[in-house]
């Protein structure tokens, strides 16, 4: 008897990752370049990129690079069951960035209106000490697709590349991060705001300075996955270590004195930590946050950040599984919570890649007091696939989140990867994964898909119930199923329950705003 796949539906989906492959993962993948008017292009540049979120932090990110030939045909050698996403470039002109069906010939049409190549960054007279500057490009967090290209007059050559999809950094001489750029897609040019110096001063519990203390600032960022998921992205610069007298200035950039911005969202902060202590989080988000509160009047005119650091024993962590399922590294994500105006209280995400031994042995750095562990991001080992690959969606090199148990007093992490185990002891073409977003947005594709996953033949009935998916209300809806309806029918509701239910929601890539 057949056995069929199982279904496996979820309305929040996990975040996803990928293993690293070996040459005989890879099959060859057909494509062509044409230009806007239908005609093949000969020499173009084709980038094909696979970027989970987090995959270039665990080495996981694929990028293949080939050119079209006289009849604009290429040929790319892709990971089997790996979502990728392409783009075509001329010296010239540009493609926009397309999603590569697994099943279909992958066509880039150049556009007509010849690509931006000048990008402009005002401001940089106000940090001239600091120069010259650099500017390190990332593609959906993946660094490597260029090297970091070098200021003159302000004004930067762009690369063959998706404005889109680039994020920026700008760096000063030293490569300190000194700005993120990020409006390659919505015009000519941005300005880095002026520098400040915000004094800054580390105390342990008794009010002890605390000497040798490190203070990063916390730049946050969203990357998106394939099935358009949001995750949370941390980056931490290093900007300053405390003196004997726990004493520091950071330096920030920032259009004003953000002591004097009033209730203006200035979305900085910064990190103090020391090896066996708890760190301790200040900035702004509405409003001045010190140690992770609210400041009060005395500490804001002080006009100064004071962290206190407290004694702790780190985190120690062990996963445990087959020896194939244990990884080399992997990705806990955290949450901690800074005191603000406008809802009393708000989340400041963290993401640490840590290696893991051979025993499945990890550990954490040093994390804000409090913080909330959520989950741990683990990439699967990489799959045997048949030469009919079930998965369509490509979703065979997706990694998992898996939910962590952490003794707060024992201060020990555990991880249990059978769910890995039972991927490869059922058959991985036994799973499959919906998210209640794509089915609302695209209900006949989506469940065409289910459809081909499960084994079974398009039913006209079952796509014509889909088709109609706004007018097949449930007898326990009121009205038709649309993303973010659960929010939006009721915000007072919501707005209670979040403070219980944004664990849930950061964990699975979800926006608290």
């Amino acid at each position: 008897m057949r056995r069929l796949p199982c279904l496996a539906v979820s309305l929040l989906a996990v975040s996803l990752l990928v293993g690293v492959a070996a040459a005989q993962d890879r099959r060859a993948h057909p494509g062509r370049v044409l230009d806007a008017g239908g005609k093949p292009v000969a020499g173009a540049e084709v980038t094909l990129l696979f970027a989970p979120p987090f995959g270039a932090e665990l080495g996981c990110s694929d990028v293949v690079r080939c050119r079209s030939d006289a009849e604009g045909r290429f040929r790319a050698e892709l990971l089997t069951g790996a979502g990728y996403v392409a783009w075509a470039a001329t010296e010239a002109h540009q493609s926009g960035v397309v999603d590569v069906d697994p099943a279909r010939q992958c066509e880039l049409r150049l556009d007509s209106e010849p690509r931006l190549r000048q990008y402009r960054i005002d401001g940089l007279d106000a940090w001239a000490d600091a120069g010259p500057f650099t500017l390190h490009v990332e593609i959906a967090g993946v660094p490597g697709l260029c090297p970091d290209l070098r200021m003159a007059a302000g004004k930067v050559e762009l690369p063959l590349l998706p404005a889109d999809r680039m994020d920026g950094v700008l760096l000063d001489k030293n490569g300190v991060a000194v700005w993120p750029i990020r409006g390659f897609d919505t015009g000519d040019g941005e300005a880095v705001p002026p520098p400040r110096t915000i004094p800054a001063r580390v105390v342990d519990d008794a009010g002890r300075p605390v000497a040798g203390a490190v203070l990063q600032q916390v730049w946050s960022t969203s990357v998106k996955d394939e099935l358009g998921r949001f995750a949370a992205r941390t980056r931490l610069v290093r900007r300053a270590v405390t003196d004997a007298e726990g004493r520091a200035q950071v330096r920030v950039a920032c259009a004003k004195d953000p002591f004097e911005a009033g209730n203006e969202s200035l979305d900085i902060h910064f990190l103090a930590s020391k090896d066996g202590c708890d760190g301790s989080i200040c900035g702004f988000f509405d409003a001045l946050y010190l140690d992770g509160k609210k400041a009060d009047a005395e500490q804001q005119a002080r006009k100064q950040f004071e962290f206190v650091l407290r004694k702790a024993t780190p985190f120690a962590g062990r996963a445990t599984g087959s020896p194939a399922t244990l990884p080399h590294s992997l990705v806990v994500r955290a949450t901690a919570r800074a005191a603000v105006d406008t809802n009393g209280w708000s989340e400041l995400p963290f993401a640490v890649c840590v290696p893991v031994d051979r025993e499945g042995r990890f550990g954490l750095p040093p994390l804000p007091a409090g913080a909330q562990l959520l989950d741990v991001l683990v990439a699967p080992p990489p799959p045997a696939l048949a030469a009919d690959d079930p998965f369509r969606r490509s979703c065979a090199r997706s990694p998992a989140a898996f939910p962590i148990r952490a003794d707060a007093d024992k201060r020990e992490i555990s991880l249990d990867l059978a769910l890995l185990d039972a991927y490869d002891r059922l058959g991985r073409e036994r799973f499959c994964e919906v998210r209640y977003e794509e089915l609302v947005a695209a209900p006949v594709d989506t469940t065409a898909a289910m459809l081909r996953d499960l084994g079974l033949a398009d039913d006209a009935d079952v796509l014509a119930h889909a088709a109609a998916l706004d007018r097949n209300v449930t007898q326990t809806a009121v009205t038709a199923p649309r993303p973010e309806k659960w929010r939006d029918e009721n915000p007072a509701a919501i707005e209670s329950i979040l403070p219980q239910i944004a664990p849930v929601m950061s964990r699975l890539g979800y926006s608290l705003d």
